[in-house]
């Protein structure tokens, strides 16, 4: 057996199975009750953003993101500061990304006022390819943000 990783209240052994145990009994979840297990909090704003969006492969991804246990992903991850790092630089790219696509599609229109519309499955062109990459990025953001802030919350309350 060998130590993959520590934290305060908690130790991750791998066996030579490969597989992860707890050396002590608290894990993320049972250490940090108040923190959130899941970002199914988020299940109603996260449909409402996936009805305007056409792309079937990122809104089943999306759903099943919200119902992943965090508790689970702090366990696989290579630590939770590097997780939060890396988070934060996704959402700074994502909000770059989404303000490009927000301006190519009111560009499209030639209207930088007008609502964004999402467009029907089947229609094409350079204002719908703008204004999915947009909706995309907003519900990227929303996921990413409130994982960002799970995090917060566990390493606040001693997990590292």
């Amino acid at each position: 057996m060998r130590i993959i990783k520590a934290g305060l209240c908690s130790l991750v052994i791998m066996t030579c199975l490969g597989e992860v145990r707890w050396a002590h009994s608290e894990s993320p979840h049972e250490f940090s009750q108040n923190c959130p297990k899941n970002l199914s909090e988020l299940e109603e704003k996260m449909e409402n953003l996936l009805t305007r969006i056409i792309n079937d492969r990122f809104k089943k991804t999306m759903r099943s993101s919200i119902h992943a246990s965090i508790p689970q992903a702090i366990q696989q991850a290579d630590g939770i500061i590097q997780q939060m790092a890396s988070l934060r630089k996704q959402i700074r790219e994502q909000h770059r990304s989404q303000a490009r696509a927000e301006y190519v599609a009111r560009k499209a229109v030639g209207n930088l006022d007008r609502d964004l519309i999402a467009c029907k499955p089947g229609e094409e062109g350079r204002y719908c390819d703008a204004v999915e990459q947009f909706y995309i990025g907003k519900a990227s953001i929303l996921a990413n943000q409130s994982f960002l802030n799970a995090l917060a919350c566990y390493q606040a309350q001693g997990v590292r």
